[in-house]
């Protein structure tokens, strides 16, 4: 089985781009399409580029071809329809989709009017699929195409431009309510209740890793919610605790984009109700694995003991934010991430644990642990108890000793 920069050298499709990394990155963003794809729409092409798309999806699916030239008609080819579109007017293109089925996987503009452009993404992404992709290729400014022409449409996208290639504009039709939300559990009754309490109003599933909990007011409170949420909720069991990496061990169970998080959290509460969308609309254009909450940097004042200010917050948040990154939208730090409230979009590698993005703003979270007096408030001795035992991973045991948290009720 060829890859499409080999097929691309045996049809090239005259659009003036050779380059391997070109279509390397366009087929890395195709791959989880590309056996099931039906229906694909070429706007602007030639017996290349058509023969091209015809041999990367194979012949499972029809290539559908579409210019206002008549040398650029294909005639007698398996698998390949051509038709004249004029642009101009939206009862062409529209009657060509329907002339076809209504259902497009894969949508390829190589255009070079911008209005055109506009007018056929306008027209056309409604008649994308959920999961299906839309490339725009030949735009001279990226931002002021996202920003004056296709912003009222773009909102039912998850959109990113490959980095490398300025011209080159790519849209994955993803619902953000279908990423659902992973929590990872472990004996914490009280955060577990508190964090569902927050992210039922959104609109995303809802998945708890409960690493091989003991306590039974937890097991308990997982039969009720599940009678509450109906199918808005997966509750996996799991066999053992496989501590904070326990979305790693568990690939299985998981989709390839989900927000992570631990439950001892408190979430602004103006986070946007599109914030799963918002993560991995930065993931794309950042090309990382992790996008996820700033977490809030306390006062003195407000935390539970020096220990916390001084190790969790002075020695190892603070530094998180002394990378900013440049955006026109958002407040972005390079900074690490583990289990605060993420993405975790694996379409790429993380190849450094500091590589990653933390979003602040609206996006900030609290960490409650840290709060002066929080634990001792909250959560009672029986369950602390049981939450101690066999913990693997939990970063208060950094700060405090199990003696103090066993005798804070």
């Amino acid at each position: 089985m060829l890859y499409l920069h080999e097929i691309a050298k045996l049809y090239p499709p005259d659009d003036n781009n050779n380059d391997i990394e070109y279509f390397k990155l366009i087929e890395q963003t195709l791959k989880y399409i590309k056996n099931t794809a039906k229906n694909i729409l070429v706007i602007g092409c030639n017996e290349n580029s058509l023969k091209m798309w015809r041999g990367f999806f194979n012949s499972h699916a029809l290539i559908i071809g579409v210019d206002n030239k008549t040398e650029s008609m294909v005639y007698n080819q398996e698998n390949i329809i051509t038709f004249i579109e004029n642009r101009t007017s939206s009862d062409s293109i529209f009657d060509i989709v329907k002339e076809v089925g209504n259902s497009l996987s894969f949508i390829c503009d190589n255009g070079t009017d911008l209005q055109e452009q506009q007018l056929s993404f306008h027209n056309l992404n409604n008649f994308l699929k959920p999961g299906g992709v839309y490339i725009i290729k030949n735009v001279l400014d990226i931002n002021f195409y996202l920003k004056s022409l296709i912003n009222p449409d773009i909102n039912i996208f998850n959109n990113y431009n490959i980095s490398n290639y300025k011209d080159l504009l790519i849209f994955i039709k993803n619902p953000p309510q279908m990423i659902p939300i992973v929590i990872i559990a472990w004996n914490n009754l009280f955060f577990v209740q508190n964090f569902i309490n927050q992210i039922k109003k959104f609109p995303n599933p809802i998945i708890i890793l409960d690493n091989n909990s003991s306590y039974k007011l937890l097991l308990q409170y997982y039969t009720i919610l599940k009678e509450e949420l109906g199918e808005k909720i997966t509750i996996h069991l799991l066999d053992k605790n496989y501590g904070h990496l326990v979305y790693e061990e568990k690939k299985h169970l998981l989709p390839e984009i989900f927000i992570l998080s631990d439950a001892d959290l408190e979430l602004n509460p103006e986070m946007p109700i599109n914030f799963a969308e918002q993560f991995l609309n930065i993931s794309y254009k950042y090309q990382v694995k992790k996008v996820g909450s700033s977490i809030k940097l306390l006062e003195y004042e407000e935390c539970h003991n020096e220990d916390i200010y001084n190790n969790s917050i002075i020695n190892s948040e603070v530094k998180y934010y002394s990378e900013p990154i440049e955006d026109p939208e958002y407040k972005l730090y390079k900074a690490p991430i583990d289990t605060t409230f993420c993405l975790v979009n694996n379409n790429f590698k993380q190849r450094t644990f500091c590589h990653a993005i933390r979003v602040g703003g609206v996006f900030t979270v609290k960490h409650l642990p840290w709060y002066k007096n929080y634990l001792k408030d909250n959560i009672p001795k029986d369950e602390m108890k049981v939450w101690l035992q066999n913990n693997k991973s939990s970063s208060i045991l950094r700060t405090f000793k199990p003696e103090e948290l066993l005798g804070l009720n």
